[in-house]
């Protein structure tokens, strides 16, 4: 069989200021849940270029990780002014994700029968520019970077990477912090396939334990994704002989077929 021609799935590129999905799920009873949709999605496709850009004022949300006698435990987080882009012309892309700053805390706050509620500190996160980038050559090599000004990290939870604060350009894959179940990495890059990921920023929870909570869920600040435009083989078309012999195939068949009939007649 001769083959057809070749078809090859369009270059993609998108760029996501930021983007939550968190839960918190109790031993017993129902639990809690927060999903902040992508904000300032910039996207497109091949085969034609496209150059496509979006911002937004910035993105927020809030859960309530526990609540454990008087003492509620939740999780809050706001960003500055977001902005994003996608561009690409036959089969390279780019895309970028950009927040004027961030800020993120845990924190236990316990109501007091008298006088004000106590609030302690668990961790809190705090940045200026966040920038990420991701792009794809026309040789389909993947590239990302990330940017991250006035970093600061404080947490009773364990050991934070000294190294990675201040004003970092870090490694791919630094971890920033790892303990109980809670992992923040900078630079984060993940490709799956024909699909590469920057994000400038993750907090990814693992079964992350919070009074008689679990917590599952990332936070993800500063995305930037790109696909690569790869082959796809067509179906094989069949060749003129190929043609010939089942056409005098089907042709057999279906002279066989009357000839049993007039032998049945005839008996």
């Amino acid at each position: 069989m001769a083959p057809a021609t070749a078809q090859t799935t369009p270059v993609s590129s998108k760029g996501t200021a930021a983007t939550a999905s968190l839960s918190a799920t109790p031993i017993i009873g129902t639990g809690a849940s927060l999903v902040v949709a992508p904000v300032a999605v910039s996207q497109g496709h091949g085969p034609a270029s496209y150059n496509q850009t979006n911002s937004a004022l910035g993105a927020s949300g809030g859960l309530t990780l526990s609540l454990l006698g008087l003492t509620n435990t939740g999780l809050q987080f706001n960003t500055g002014v977001a902005s994003t882009s996608a561009s690409g012309i036959g089969t390279t892309a780019t895309a970028s994700a950009t927040l004027a700053s961030a800020n993120l805390g845990i924190n236990a706050t316990t109501q007091n029968l008298f006088g004000p509620a106590t609030v302690v500190s668990l961790l809190g996160l705090r940045t200026g520019e966040i920038r990420s980038t991701a792009s794809v050559d026309a040789a389909g090599l993947f590239q990302g970077s990330s940017s991250i000004a006035g970093l600061g990290l404080t947490t009773t939870l364990g050991t934070v990477n000294a190294g990675l604060l201040g004003n970092v350009t870090p490694a791919v894959n630094a971890v920033l912090l790892d303990v109980l179940g809670l992992k923040i990495t900078l630079n984060e890059q993940i490709t799956d396939g024909d699909m590469f990921t920057t994000n400038a920023l993750s907090l990814r929870f693992t079964n992350f334990v919070s009074g008689t909570n679990l917590v599952n869920g990332a936070v993800i600040l500063g995305q930037s994704q790109v696909v690569r435009a790869t082959p796809v083989a067509p179906p094989a078309v069949p060749e003129p002989a190929t043609w010939a012999m089942m056409i005098a195939g089907f042709g057999m068949v279906g002279a066989a077929m009357r000839s049993r009939r007039r032998i049945m007649v005839l008996a």
